[in-house]
């Protein structure tokens, strides 16, 4: 839980991450894992992504970091020196790939959508990771919200500020689940 020498650090900056991570896409970022991680132990967590075009995921020297370098430069120090409302753990931060310094922000909400997915036309226990055809967006018939990160990003073209909590607790009165799990034949419950 601390360092070493015994300090704690008062925030961990989690990123700049090669691409963004939006949408229910978070649950595989390590740069995301990492910031959850500094929560967990009760330290302020930033996760950065900066948006990358899938022709340059195979050529990381030839993306432009400045916008979102300049983008963190003006933001970590107000995150840093402000209180946090409750149950926000760790603030996530999606760049766009075009962002400069006068690119606006908005809060947004994690959506449940993925920012990529993959699709293997004529599957078979043979197909290969290149066989599978990447989409970004959300699923095949599925949309997504007008508040997500995903649709901020993306469609508006704006920084992307989503508040994240540890806590992955759905939100649901217990007592719709307790109604739920009574209705199953022979439940101990």
């Amino acid at each position: 839980q601390c360092l070493t020498d015994g300090r704690i650090p008062d925030m961990v900056v989690s990123g700049i991450n090669y691409g963004e991570n939006i949408g229910s896409d978070v649950t595989v970022s390590g740069t995301v894992g990492a910031a959850i991680q500094a929560a967990v132990w009760g330290i302020k967590a930033v996760a950065v992504s900066l948006e990358v075009s899938h022709e340059f995921h195979f050529q990381y020297g030839k993306v432009d970091w400045s916008a979102a370098v300049a983008i963190l430069r003006r933001t970590v120090p107000r995150l840093l020196g402000s209180e946090w409302p409750p149950d926000v753990d760790i603030i996530k931060i999606d760049i766009p790939g075009d962002a400069n310094s006068s690119t606006p922000w908005k809060m947004c909400r994690q959506s449940r959508e993925p920012g990529w997915w993959g699709l293997t036309p004529n599957a078979h226990p043979e197909s290969e990771a290149g066989d599978v055809n990447v989409h970004r967006g959300p699923r095949a018939g599925h949309a997504w919200g007008m508040e997500d990160d995903g649709a901020v990003l993306l469609n508006e073209r704006r920084i992307a500020i989503t508040p994240l909590s540890i806590n992955m607790t759905s939100r649901v009165p217990l007592p719709d689940i307790q109604k739920l799990m009574n209705e199953f034949p022979g439940n101990p419950l």
